[in-house]
């Protein structure tokens, strides 16, 4: 399965836009647009979307490597903080915060989210102890900068003041692992 079969909402490929926009500009999109090496990418971000219709994945990861490229060439967290910003409105406007307000339900959530957000794949939610769960991503493309991206959305969507969460990606399937494994810890 290539990247480009794998969908996800529609609400991924506005936030993406939305953190170079609120970040860097208006400008900022207008040049990754131009910039971006296939037509058929373009078209994605050009058409109508709505938060919970599907787009493809590929051109969103495409847009993300040349949205770095051009406005953070020397910033390893760019697509962590994209994430972050994603989740933090996700959460903010899908009525998340309420309903995180403990470690388990938040593992549980874990999964709905995953489920609620891609139409591949599917996350395995292995709690390791009090302050540390393993999350392992199986049969979905993987790109290492879609992979940090869902690390820092998770961080923002499953985390909370309370309950601060950082999550390591200890294994990806984009650097020929058989699949990505995160290791989550408050």
């Amino acid at each position: 399965m290539s990247r480009g079969d794998a969908r996800v909402r529609g609400i991924l490929l506005l936030n993406t836009v939305r953190f170079v926009v609120e970040h860097y500009g208006e400008e900022a999109h207008a040049r990754v647009m131009a910039a971006l090496p296939d037509p058929a990418s373009r078209g994605v971000f050009s058409g109508p979307a709505r938060e919970a219709s599907w787009a493809p994945l590929g051109p969103i990861v495409e847009y993300m490597v040349v949205a770095q490229r051009l406005l953070a060439p020397g910033d390893p967290s760019f697509h962590r903080r994209m994430g972050r910003f994603s989740g933090g409105l996700s959460r903010a406007v899908g009525g998340f915060l309420p309903m995180v307000v403990s470690k388990p339900i938040a593992v549980r959530m874990a999964t709905k989210l995953f489920r609620s957000f891609y139409d591949r794949g599917r996350i395995e939610v292995k709690p390791v102890s009090e302050r540390e769960m393993r999350l392992v991503l199986h049969d979905f493309p993987a790109a290492t900068p879609h992979c940090e991206r869902f690390c820092g959305a998770l961080e923002a969507l499953i985390g909370s003041e309370d309950f601060p969460l950082a999550i390591e990606e200890v294994a990806c399937a984009a650097d020929g692992h058989a699949r990505c494994e995160m290791r989550a810890t408050w």
